[in-house]
């Protein structure tokens, strides 16, 4: 289980010292306040909350708007961190910029890897796959920085399915998913071709962000006489099945 760290800013309600925050929005969201990441007690917070949920079970930190940060303070953080958990996995929600130099003074695990995103869905909608080829070079050299998390739609973007012209290319958007190198992470109901498109306004999250019926689905767990292992992880956890 990867948890979401939001260590970048926090909410209006966050009850915390002033000179914890930088005294700006967060992108200009007007009920998010920046914190100030030279104050070593962000630092120590950030390593005290990490801490806590990795001690009751959590493999590690995605690191949200990790880009807006800089990458000494999470080189501290994980520093700290991998003391007691040295096991843990941290990736940065990076989009621009150079990925693998971000991964290596950042001290993580990974990033996210928009580039390749955007060169898979745009290259079949073009047809243009120079761009792909492109891509995929540069993605080489990032997967040896740190294998990168690669995904074809996240909960910030336009789903897939909406975002190719031609539904035929969902198959080949995952084939190149699911074959290229990095960790493959699939937003669940993208393997449906569910759709939906991201706005830039209030509540623009609504349309491809929404949830989905669980009737008739049931929990599994390999403990059970009947687990099957086809169906259960091997790491033993709950899963839902049909």
């Amino acid at each position: 289980m990867l948890l979401d760290g939001v260590f970048n800013h926090v909410g209006r309600s966050f009850r915390a010292p002033g000179h914890w925050f930088t005294g700006g929005d967060f992108e200009g969201h007007a009920g998010l306040r920046e914190l100030d990441h030279r104050q070593p007690e962000v630092l120590d917070h950030t390593v005290r909350v990490m801490k806590h949920w990795l001690e009751r079970g959590a493999a590690g930190w995605r690191l949200d708007a990790a880009y807006a940060v800089e990458p000494a303070f999470w080189k501290a953080a994980t520093d700290r961190v991998r003391v007691s958990h040295p096991q843990a996995w941290f990736v940065g929600e990076v989009i621009h910029g150079d990925y693998a130099a971000f991964v290596r003074d950042g001290g993580l695990d990974a990033v996210t890897q928009y580039e390749l995103w955007k060169a898979i869905w745009s290259s079949l909608n073009d047809a243009n796959f120079f761009e792909l080829s492109w891509a995929l070079d540069r993605h080489a050299a990032v997967v040896e920085a740190g294998p990168p998390l690669t995904f074809v739609g996240n909960h910030d973007v336009t789903r897939i399915a909406t975002k190719l012209d031609d539904p035929r290319h969902l198959g080949h958007a995952l084939a190149v998913l699911f074959l290229a190198g990095g960790v493959p992470s699939v937003y669940y109901g993208d393997e449906q071709a569910f759709r939906g498109i991201k706005e830039d306004r209030a509540g623009g999250d609504d349309d491809y962000r929404f949830p989905i019926a669980t009737d008739g689905l049931r929990v599994a767990e390999s403990s059970a006489p009947s687990a099957h292992p086809a169906t259960v992880p091997a790491h033993g956890w709950a899963v839902l099945t049909g």
